[in-house]
Formats: structure tokens, C-alpha cells, sequence
């Protein structure tokens, strides 16, 4: 079976164009009516390129903000909120951007020294733009102001023991370079290993693909 017509690259681009709209609106949408929302960010590298993410998590869901090329990490997330305010109006920008900072009330993020400033700085946006859009902002006392300014500064703990455990994996290697010079373990069996796996480590993956 052979297709006779296909889609041009013009037509899925339209299309891809299209989508992404739809999900700013609805991300738009999402968060001018929130005010407790959890912001996501990690950024990882290719070949030479780096990137930056953005997810953000509300009452109704986990959202894709945007992914773009690696800056400032403040700066790429104030870029991708700009992007989304304005998707109706050009005009609107500035009011819906000065409504949706504020509902970033918490973080998600690796425990790299990085995200440390840049909770400082989301903080520092919340003190822009939450008390003009807060009603009742007045009424409340200082503690009660400071307590809604402050940020939820969350961090995945795993990554500690993510490097525990290379480290270990790290020097076991050494350590069996040190007693012997020959195969160990599922090498010793003819197994390959990857690149800097000690034997131990090729012995105990092997089992659990055997076991599967």
C-alpha cells in the first residue's frame, strides 16, 4: 500500500501552529483563575545546545508553559508568560502577565544553587504584581502580606542519592581494577558492559533482564 498524497511540511507546521495556541489559551485561561499553582523547571543540554522547560501544575492539571533556548532562567520564563499573555491581544499583555506571575505561589525544581536565585527573583515578582491584583490586600497585617509574598521553595531530594549512587558505582570500578585484571561478573561470562560499569553493577543488570 502505497500513499499517493501526503501532507507538505507547510500544512503540519499550520497545524502545530494552530495546536499550540489552543494550549496558550487554555493555559491562559488556567492560571488568570489560579492562585496557588506549582512551577516546574529543569533544563537539560544536546550536542552543544542548551534548554530550558517550564511545566506548571493547578488544581485542574500539569500544563506544558513552553520549552525554548537556554538564558536566563528568569528571563526564559518571563519571555514564555509574555508569549502566553498576549495570544488574544497584543494589547492585553501587560494585564494578563501582571495577573499570572502572582499565581506562582510554589517550585519544583533540582537542588542546584541556580534555582536559589531564581526563587529570589519570583519573589521579588510576586512583590510587583500581587498586591496590585490582590483585593483585599490592605486588609491583611504584615505577617499575613509576607506569608502570601513568600514562594514554596520545593527540590527533589533524589538527586542526592541519584549522585550517591554514581559515586559509589564510580569507585567499586576502581576498586576491581585494583585487585585484579580480570573480567568480573557477568563479564567474566562474556557479557559487555557500558562504558565505566563495574562489574558488579553488568552482574546485577544482567539478573534483573534474565529474571524479566
Amino acid at each position: 500500500m502505497e500513499a499517493e498524497r501526503l501532507p507538505k511540511c507547510t500544512w503540519l507546521t499550520r497545524v502545530l501552529i494552530r495546536a499550540r495556541t489552543l494550549l496558550q489559551i487554555q493555559i491562559l485561561d488556567e492560571l488568570l483563575h489560579s492562585e496557588d499553582a506549582t512551577l516546574y523547571l529543569d533544563g537539560t543540554s544536546k550536542r552543544g545546545d542548551h534548554f530550558e522547560t517550564f511545566d506548571v501544575c493547578t488544581e485542574s492539571g500539569t500544563f506544558v508553559l513552553g520549552l525554548q533556548d537556554m538564558a536566563e532562567y528568569y528571563d526564559t520564563l518571563d519571555d514564555i508568560v509574555s508569549d502566553i499573555s498576549g495570544v488574544f491581544d497584543h494589547e492585553d499583555r501587560t494585564l494578563n502577565k501582571s495577573k499570572i506571575m502572582p499565581s506562582f505561589k510554589n517550585m519544583m525544581t533540582d537542588p542546584c544553587i541556580v534555582n536559589t536565585k531564581f526563587c529570589q527573583l519570583l519573589e521579588a515578582s510576586r512583590q510587583e504584581h500581587v498586591p496590585k491584583a490582590a483585593d483585599n490586600w490592605a486588609s491583611l497585617s504584615p505577617e499575613q502580606q509576607q506569608k502570601t509574598l513568600e514562594v514554596n521553595d520545593l527540590y527533589c531530594g533524589l538527586h542526592y542519592i541519584v549522585g550517591l549512587a554514581v559515586n559509589a558505582e564510580s569507585s567499586l570500578k576502581v576498586w576491581e581494577n585494583l585487585v585484579t585484571d580480570q573480567p568480573i561478573g557477568a563479564m567474566a561470562k562474556g557479557f559487555r558492559s557500558s562504558k565505566g560499569e563495574s562489574g558488579k553493577q553488568r552482574l546485577i543488570r544482567t539478573s534483573l533482564t534474565e529474571g524479566l
